[in-house]
Parts: structure tokens; sequence; C-alpha cells
């Protein structure tokens, strides 16, 4: 199973970058991870969310849980727009 991960590289001016590395079409993400990350590292706009990358921009939209499984943990995120730098 392929997944997409996060890496991070101390600059020398003490700060993070943040590379992200395999991104997918399709990720699971929890609303823990969408309330808690950096906001320079994800933005959200409405139902979709962008991450900022070192290497790159990625856009997602969140879809709607299943209504046989509402309470579901990880929601589905699709992904819209994607540029790598």
């Amino acid at each position: 199973m392929s997944v997409i991960y996060f890496r991070e590289h101390r600059r020398e001016d003490g700060g993070v970058d943040i590379e992200c590395v395999n991104p997918q079409c399709r990720i699971p993400v929890t609303l823990e991870f969408l309330r808690d990350s950096d906001p320079e590292f994800l933005t959200r706009d409405g139902d979709t969310f962008t991450l900022h990358c070192s290497n790159g921009t990625w856009t997602y939209l969140l879809l709607k849980p299943a209504p046989w499984r509402p309470n579901e943990q990880a929601l589905t995120a699709v992904l819209i727009e994607g540029e790598a730098a």
C-alpha cells in the first residue's frame, strides 16, 4: 500500500521545511491533523485543504463521510490540484 508521509528538514536559520513524500490521489485524513497542523504547512478553505511543502503544493477536497459510517475517524480526501516545485 502506498501512503503519503512527511519529512522535516531543519534549515540553517532554525526553521523547518516539510517535504511531502509520495503524494497520493486519495488519502485518509483525520480532523485532528487538519485542526492541529501548522498554518504555514496546511491551509483550509471550506471543504478543501492545501499542503504547502518544500517540494510543491497539493490541494485536496474532503469527501463527506458515507451515511452508513457517520462517525468515521478518518475522512477521505481526493487530490484536485498539485504542483511539484
